[in-house]
């Protein structure tokens, strides 16, 4: 049985927006099928904006003025034109399905005195309607009227007893009363029955994320993530952990799919700014600590290094004291010295490149990716360095892959092989590679 909004998740293949709104015949499963369709692009949002500046030729058809007044309610509702939608709502309640999307309507608005009186009175009117119980017992809940709401909750017809719905209100009453094992154990039910269902996902991520366990928190959010529409608390939530582990792309798209379906959304838009801002001051300071650190390797003294007399001697007599001013000469210069040979030239090659130096190198400039400090740190770096797409970055958590070096060495095959993997995402992955040098196991 289908609940509220949420459980719309569960959608079918195909929905057909204007077949719904103009059909005579109110089917409320299909209206709860609605926001999946509405948020999936612009281009569906504006088909429903489009059909309600029409509502005037569509809504003599209906045999009951009742059931278009619901549907074009339901419609404001995810257009966010709640106030209009909630005095049609009022003006409707000659059928219970008006009393199931006001209550709806006063959850979203966190109107919870409001739900109880709409879910009562809906119930007294209509008891045969039994989709009203599991939102009246919820409305004791959210009110934190535990009293009143283990009453609803047994009185509670015996087929919703199996559902997600009915576990995820059981984990609310335990979450409520403080038992913790009990409340995770109701929420991961609710989950089991249906893997989709956004608000049991989002309270067992929300606790998680208090007590302080980010992985498995992140985790429930990302699930939330694909769903539509997008659900604003999860996606802050989740913007904000990716911000605290330095995931700054992964934490823009969290607030950015924000302000995609709500444009006005100060919060989010605010912390938009400041991972901006964030990631900005970071790359300053790593950039600052490379020079820095590179600095430090051009005031390394020649005389440090194991070089042959000759080298060495040579070096003395050309001024050369520290591997700043060795870097400065091109090998022709050095070549043209008296007693300094090709044998000479590669002991100096050896050396500066184990420091990530060569010849001829500009002063302010490391020689990127060179020498074996430099190709070690490279290789260490986590993967989220690069730019890759959900889907992809899915795929390396899927295969254990955490770092550059792990990366590169599983071969194309491996990676298509990999569920969901496709050229893409391959070409994806080529494509980051290819400017640090790095090829997969495949391509050598």
């Amino acid at each position: 049985m289908t609940n509220d909004a949420d459980a719309a998740v569960a959608s079918k293949p195909e929905f057909n927006l204007a077949g719904v709104m103009k059909s005579p015949d109110l089917v409320l499963d299909d209206l709860l099928e609605m926001p999946r369709y509405i948020f999936a692009s612009n281009k569906n949002r504006t088909e429903l904006e489009a059909i309600l500046k029409g509502w005037s030729k569509i809504e003599d058809e209906f045999s009951r003025k009742a059931d278009g007044n619901i549907k074009k309610a339901f419609a404001l509702m995810l257009l966010k034109e709640e106030d209009e939608a909630h005095e049609l709502l009022k003006a409707s309640k000659s059928i219970p399905e008006a009393y199931y999307v006001l209550a709806i309507l006063h959850r979203r608005r966190g109107e919870f005195e409001e739900m109880t009186e709409v879910t009562a009175d809906g119930i007294e009117r209509f008891p045969e309607f039994k989709r009203l119980e599991l939102l009246y017992a919820e409305a004791h809940i959210s009110t934190r009227d535990l009293a009143n709401a283990r009453e609803a909750m047994d009185d509670l017809p015996e087929e919703v007893e199996g559902t997600a719905e009915h576990a995820y209100l059981e984990g609310l009453m335990a979450e409520l009363e403080g038992d913790y094992e009990l409340t995770v154990s109701k929420y991961d039910a609710a989950i089991l029955r249906n893997p989709k269902h956004v608000r049991a996902l989002f309270r067992l991520a929300y606790l998680c994320d208090r007590r302080g366990e980010d992985e498995r928190a992140i985790e429930l959010y990302e699930r939330i993530r694909v769903v539509l529409p997008c659900h604003i608390g999860a996606m802050m939530n989740l913007g904000t952990l990716y911000e605290d582990a330095l995931r700054w792309d992964e934490a823009l798209e969290c607030f950015e799919s924000i302000t995609a379906q709500d444009p006005n959304n100060e919060r989010a838009r605010m912390f938009k700014n400041d991972v901006l801002a964030s990631r900005e001051s970071i790359v300053y300071e790593e950039d600052e600590r490379k020079k820095d650190r590179h600095e430090q390797i051009l005031k390394i003294p020649v005389t440090d290094f194991e070089l042959s007399v000759r080298s060495r001697n040579c070096l003395n007599k050309m001024g050369i004291r520290s591997l700043g001013d060795l870097i400065k000469r091109s090998e022709q210069e050095l070549l043209a010295y008296k007693n300094f040979g090709e044998t000479s030239l590669n002991e100096i090659r050896e050396m500066l490149a184990s420091k990530g130096l060569s010849l001829g190198q500009p002063l302010g400039q490391a020689k990127e990716g060179a020498g074996e400090d430099a190709q070690s740190e490279l290789l260490s770096r986590s993967i989220d360095t690069l730019q890759l797409s959900v889907r992809a970055r899915k795929c390396m958590d899927r295969l254990g892959i955490r770092t550059l070096k792990q990366l590169i060495q599983k071969s194309e095959t491996e990676l298509l092989g990999e569920r969901n993997f496709g050229q893409t995402s391959l070409d994806e992955v080529n494509k980051q590679l290819k400017p640090l040098g790095l090829i997969l196991a495949s391509s050598k």
